[in-house]
């Protein structure tokens, strides 16, 4: 598994890989894959470039050195890089499209310290402040243009770029290669590596997501692997398959040890994707998913409901001027947060993430009606079970950290499991890592 992590000071970068090319030197620190990196490599070559090792790595450091910053434009998948070009002293960072793959970073003092987690950052203390505390409880923001919901940490929004040579500059790049076509997405990732055979369907949209995938395994002849809750039978009907159920085995310590592997909190329920790969991780190495990109509307009446539930101390530290009415981090904040528990289990997560929902329904209705796509609950008995009676606990607590923000009585109202899950991983998250709001 990857280890991105790097320093910048005193003129050189800490880590990486050391190339020479002709009479120029540069250090690359990389962790991604590139989709289409064979493609971009037979055009290198075609250029005069040649390769000394196999490493995608290598494909990415002479692709920058043809076309610089440019050449992330070509990139169709998941990445953060950082190249040090040591001749004229600069440090080149960039992240993919949808900032699937994280770089967090902080300058102090003219050095910059990089990682893919923030705990890698090495800081001494946690801080926040209320406004970004009330953004995060309220829109599930982790960052506010960049500036995190930690202070003096940031992190490099996607489709951006970062150059830094004693002044950090910020860039934003555009992608050519966009591929709405489904199939060519799901290609596309299971084509590099031929021995995939296995579906996970850990959520609603992943079942309609494993019926074209089996469709497509079957077409090459593959007998794939299908691990699930409960839908099973909407696939094995129609395809070969080999049947492999998922335990249920949720618990709070499963819930908090996810809200470690986030490090950040959101209302987002990641438990059965969670238990759906700790249940494959010792059986296969990559893994074929599905995500819908921007399908969310903006539910006010949550919002409301949470506004209500502020604090009068809490309410009059914050600047209302500050508050962002947008939800508009959510799909990037799931996408961030599989690949965060992905790479705890030391798994490939390929996400194929739908852009175009129009297309998507007009190309596949006929399959999902064929096979009766039936979804499942999005939250089960036990999930909601436990997280209620955590819930009531933490009320007669008195020292939670939680009453630092919200009105303890007011609390006890509380119906939603959305909101449930927020206020226990904020609690959670204020505890263990001794944030202080500021």
């Amino acid at each position: 598994m990857p280890n991105f992590y790097g320093v910048f000071k005193d003129n050189d970068l800490i880590g990486g890989t050391l190339y020479t090319y002709y009479t120029k030197i540069y250090k690359i620190i990389y962790d991604g894959e590139i989709y289409n990196s064979v493609e971009i490599k037979m055009e290198l070559i075609e250029l005069g470039h040649t390769f000394s090792t196999f490493l995608e790595e290598e494909i990415v450091l002479k692709a920058y050195i043809e076309w610089g910053s440019n050449t992330l434009s070509k990139f169709d998948g998941v990445f953060s890089i950082a190249i040090f070009d040591v001749e004229n002293n600069r440090l080149f960072m960039a992240v993919d499209f949808l900032g699937i793959k994280p770089i967090y970073y902080r300058v102090n003092e003219g050095e910059l310290v990089f990682a893919n987690r923030i705990e890698k950052l090495n800081l001494t203390k946690y801080t926040t402040t209320y406004d970004k505390m009330a953004n995060l409880f309220l829109f599930n923001k982790d960052h506010i243009n960049g500036k995190s919901i930690v202070n003096s940490v940031n992190i490099l929004l996607p489709s951006s770029f970062l150059v830094f040579d004693g002044e950090i500059e910020l860039h934003t790049y555009e992608r050519v290669n966009k591929y709405d076509d489904y199939i060519e997405k799901i290609y596309r990732r299971i084509i590099p590596e031929t021995n995939i055979s296995t579906i996970l369907i850990e959520s609603d949209f992943n079942i309609v997501a494993a019926v074209f995938t089996a469709d497509m395994l079957n077409r090459i002849n593959k007998k794939p692997n299908v691990f699930s809750y409960d839908a099973i039978d909407k696939i094995k009907n129609n395809y070969e398959v080999e049947e492999k159920r998922i335990l249920n085995d949720f618990s709070i310590n499963n819930f908090y040890k996810l809200v470690r592997i986030k490090e950040i909190p959101s209302e987002n329920d990641f438990s059965k994707f969670y238990l759906a790969l700790k249940s494959v991780k010792d059986k296969l190495s990559v893994i074929v998913s599905c995500v819908d990109y921007g399908f969310y509307k903006y539910n006010y009446d949550l919002i409301n409901m949470k506004k209500d539930l502020f604090s009068k101390e809490f309410e009059e530290n914050v600047h209302k001027e500050k508050i962002i009415n947008k939800f508009d981090q959510k799909t990037e904040s799931i996408l961030k947060n599989r690949e965060k528990i992905a790479k705890y289990f030391g798994l490939t997560l390929r996400d194929a993430v739908i852009e175009n929902k129009r297309e998507f329904f007009k190309n596949f209705y006929e399959l999902i009606k064929l096979n009766s796509v039936k979804i499942p609950r999005s939250y089960d008995k036990v999930y909601v079970k436990t997280l209620f009676d955590e819930y009531e606990h933490i009320l007669n607590v008195p020292t939670a950290r939680i009453f630092e923000v919200l009105d303890r009585e007011k609390m006890k109202d509380v119906k939603d499991i959305r909101i449930v899950t927020m206020v226990l991983e904020l609690n959670y998250w204020l505890k263990e890592y001794n944030v202080e709001i500021r």
